[in-house]
């Protein structure tokens, strides 16, 4: 039976990192659903070599735009699907409707994380007025990009970042007790690390360890029971490091939402979050997860030592996924 829907592009012209996962995800969600799909990724130089163009070739970029679109225009790609903000994708989007394609772009923050620089807050009103339809992460920043007028409500969709379709990963929950907790990801004022290293110290006995892995957390000494990875994690490092781990923890005092919590529960581990931002919009408190009561240095303790033992039950977790997919919600006014 010939595919009706309309064809789908997804556009990512990032590496690495979390962007490239959604998007990924994104492509294995429309072939799941039999949906016509072609993906742009970063445009490569032309030297014979498969590196992709870096970031300050302007004048590849400018070539590279208008090859997207040639490309788009001859596909007969209805609707593209930008997940991840690039700096050369903005004002791609007007193009596009310019000539009749839909775009739909995620939004994954409304303002600047607390000791960021990018993306500044003009950055993201323009990302959102260069879209037919935004879809935002989470509630939280739902409300935010209205409450700021970058967005009217009727132009706004609510998602959740997906789980992984992971095989090959032993996906049995950790079991009581716990003593191996994580914190993984990159460096980030805004993630908490300075309160988490003031609690640990209150937190189980000398069974409990602690991992702190990604690139640029901030340990100035050995402190027991801690093991300390500074550098980059690839994305299999990532399932590695929360497959091996008891309990993951964010112990951040702003957020929007995490990446890190899907994965987490990709691999039934349990994650432990502050209330802050869009956090608790994604787990399900005393089952899959818990929520502390504030993001202080004592709500971290309590939390931490309630983890250690906790029951928790990954046995009807389907039940809490969405009937409907990131990527269909992204197309539903198209279809």
């Amino acid at each position: 039976m010939p595919d009706v829907k309309p064809r789908i592009g997804i556009l990512y012209w990032g590496k690495r990192g979390g962007g490239k996962v959604l998007a990924d995800q994104l492509v294995v969600q429309a072939q799941s659903n039999g949906i016509s799909i072609q993906f742009f990724g970063r445009p490569i130089q032309n030297d014979g070599s498969d590196k992709g163009i870096p970031i300050y070739w302007i004048w590849h970029w400018v070539t590279a735009r208008r090859h997207i679109v040639n490309q788009v225009l001859s596909s007969g790609i209805k609707v593209m699907v930008l997940p991840m903000a690039s700096p050369w994708d903005l004002f791609l989007g007007r193009k596009l409707e310019r000539h009749g394609v839909q775009v739909t772009r995620i939004i994954h923050d409304a303002s600047t994380h607390p000791g960021d620089i990018f993306p500044p807050q003009f950055w993201i009103k323009l990302l959102c007025q260069d879209a037919n339809i935004i879809v935002a992460l989470s509630d939280f920043v739902a409300s935010q990009l209205i409450d700021k007028k970058y967005v009217s409500g009727n132009l706004i969709l609510v998602g959740k970042l997906p789980r992984m379709n992971i095989s090959g990963v032993a996906l049995n929950s950790s079991v009581a007790p716990r003593n191996n907790f994580l914190f993984i990801g990159r460096g980030r004022t805004y993630k908490g690390l300075d309160n988490l290293l003031s609690a640990w110290p209150m937190v189980g006995d000398q069974r409990t360890h602690l991992t702190i892995a990604g690139e640029g957390h901030k340990v100035d000494s050995p402190l027991a029971r801690i093991t300390h990875i500074d550098r980059w994690l690839s994305d299999s490092e990532v399932l590695q490091y929360i497959g091996e781990s008891d309990l993951v923890i964010l112990p951040y005092v702003e957020a929007s939402q995490s990446g890190i919590i899907p994965v987490a529960h990709s691999l039934h581990r349990p994650v432990i979050v502050t209330p802050v931002g869009g956090l608790a919009e994604q787990v399900n408190d005393e089952i899959d997860g818990l929520i502390a009561k504030g993001k202080d240095v004592a709500s971290l303790v309590e939390v931490l030592n309630k983890g250690i033992d906790f029951n928790f039950d990954f046995s009807n977790h389907e039940q809490f996924e969405a009937d409907q997919s990131l990527l269909m919600l992204c197309i539903s006014k198209f279809m």
